[in-house]
Formats: structure tokens, sequence, C-alpha cells
């Protein structure tokens, strides 16, 4: 699973930023600098799945989500498609 996004958002948009999985909560984090842009979530370097549009209620093929530029904690729940974004 990887976050994809704009140039100005995710450095190397075509692979994207890789995120980590936890077997015990069953989601993905990653601890990122981003800059302003937008970015998706998307998973095998592929857009067959992908997950966009509102944090809270991401769907399949959802909008690009914006983001503005900071370091930031992203952890996505993948079934419960939902997503949060903490500063650091």
């Amino acid at each position: 699973l990887s976050l994809v996004g704009s140039e100005m958002c995710i450095r190397d948009r075509d692979k994207g930023t890789l995120m980590d999985y936890d077997a015990e909560t069953q989601k993905w984090s990653v601890t990122v600098t981003l800059g302003d842009g937008e970015m998706k979530f998307r998973w095998d370097a592929a857009w067959t799945i992908n997950f966009g549009g509102s944090l809270g209620a991401l769907t399949q093929d959802g909008g690009n989500i914006k983001v503005s530029a900071g370091t930031y904690t992203i952890v996505l729940d993948p079934e419960a498609k939902n997503a949060t974004m903490t500063a650091n």
C-alpha cells in the first residue's frame, strides 16, 4: 500500500510512499513530510484498488485528498474506510 499524489505533495509520485502494515491493529501507517497538493491511497502500484475522498469516509476511486505542507503521521483503516492525519 502506498500514498500517491501530486508532484508537489509526494516526492516520487509514480512510486508513491510505502506504508507499514500492523498485523495486530490491521491498519497501515507512515510518518511522511508532504508538500501542498493532493494524495490518495493505492494498492499494489496499480489503480485497481485506490481510496480517496474524505479521510472520514474514503471510497473506491474517490477524489483526491487535499493536503497542506507539513510532516504527518497517517494511519489508514481499510476495513472502516477511514484515515487520520496527525501533524507532527
